[in-house]
């Protein structure tokens, strides 16, 4: 089974404009606005198909063959008691 068969509410996905995106989330976690340069990582609630909201987010920094990690923050007011079976 495939993940987005198990989880089909959430969506990983790389965005250009994360830094637009994420900009409350990133504010309400560190009190500043998020780098507004890439690679933005995002991890999208799906309530419906027009209902989305960032549930997550993660910067990456490439460094030649490497890539630093920073600004990690989720959103507490997104839900987590979601009924799904994981098989």
């Amino acid at each position: 089974m495939e993940p987005e068969e198990r989880l089909p509410f959430l969506c990983i996905t790389e965005v250009a404009a994360g830094n637009v995106l994420v900009d409350g989330l990133f504010r309400r976690t560190f009190g500043a606005h998020p780098p507004d340069y890439p690679r933005h990582i995002l991890a999208l609630y799906m309530k419906e198909a027009l209902d989305v909201m960032p549930a997550g987010y993660m910067h990456l920094a490439p460094r030649g063959t490497i890539a630093l990690v920073g600004g990690m923050c989720t959103d507490n007011r997104v839900p987590l008691s979601v009924n799904v079976v994981v098989a």
